[in-house]
């Protein structure tokens, strides 16, 4: 019994790769381009018909993926949209799924990272400045803004800072 090597046509092999997880444009472009048994021109008709169809959405998937990082990994805008722009998102995708993120959910998702940070480092409060410092740089390597950093620290700085900046 014979086995036919012919490749699936674009589309079948694309939704096959979309049900395993949702994909950007560009993820779906090079995987298709990876088989090497499609001329450019099928790829993007291919890329074309799922996009007009709604099953790729890169605004979808970057709000989903945002959604995640807040909920899983605790990180903050700025590193969000780093790992946007890595999977090739378009800028004005990212900006408008940045701005999105709530205030409130990004202090509280960075009020819970500086936890974790303190149970894993034997961290109490009040800190001392240079554990204030390495908490600092801790926020600010998940992403989270300096104004956030600040809030979410305030409560935790200990006596080297003056009354006016413990209170901001």
């Amino acid at each position: 019994m014979a086995t036919d090597t012919k490749a699936p046509d674009p589309l079948t092999l694309a939704l096959r790769f979309l049900s395993y997880r949702e994909r950007t444009e560009y993820e779906m472009r090079e995987k298709l381009q990876a088989k090497g048994a499609y001329s450019k021109e099928i790829v993007e008709e291919t890329i074309e018909y799922l996009t007009e169809a709604d099953y790729l959405n890169d605004r979808r998937f970057a709000a989903a993926l945002a959604g995640s990082r807040i909920r899983n990994k605790a990180w903050g805008r700025y590193k969000i949209s780093i790992d946007l722009k890595k999977r090739r998102i378009a800028d004005e995708i990212i900006k408008e799924v940045v701005a999105g993120i709530d205030d409130t959910a990004e202090k509280e998702t960075a009020e819970a990272a500086i936890e974790k940070w303190f149970r894993k480092s034997g961290n109490t409060s009040p800190l001392s400045q240079k554990e204030y410092q390495r908490a600092f740089r801790h926020l600010a390597s998940r992403g989270f803004s300096t104004a956030i950093a600040i809030k979410v620290l305030g409560c935790h700085r200990g006596a080297y800072g003056s009354e006016e900046e413990q209170q901001t």
